[in-house]
């Protein structure tokens, strides 16, 4: 095993241990990745308000044509 320290003529200076810290905790809940679940975007001002899909039974804005939660047709 080489010496600590010295440095020959290709290092130069002097050898530093490396360091030794613990690995990141796994994150919490609150920072864990958000699920895979859709979204709904809020209807724009002025919409036909919300219906409720034919399939899976969640609230949709109107003027969509498929459901963006189980990609049934709805109308």
């Amino acid at each position: 095993m080489p010496p600590k320290g010295g440095g020959g003529a290709a290092g130069g200076g002097t050898w530093t241990e490396p360091s030794t810290t613990a690995p990141a905790a796994p994150p919490t809940p609150s920072e864990a990745a958000p699920t895979t679940t859709a979204t709904v975007p809020a209807p724009a001002a002025g919409g036909a308000g919300l219906k409720a899909c034919p399939s899976c039974g969640k609230e949709i804005p109107a003027e969509y044509l498929v459901c963006p939660f189980c990609n049934a047709v709805t109308q």
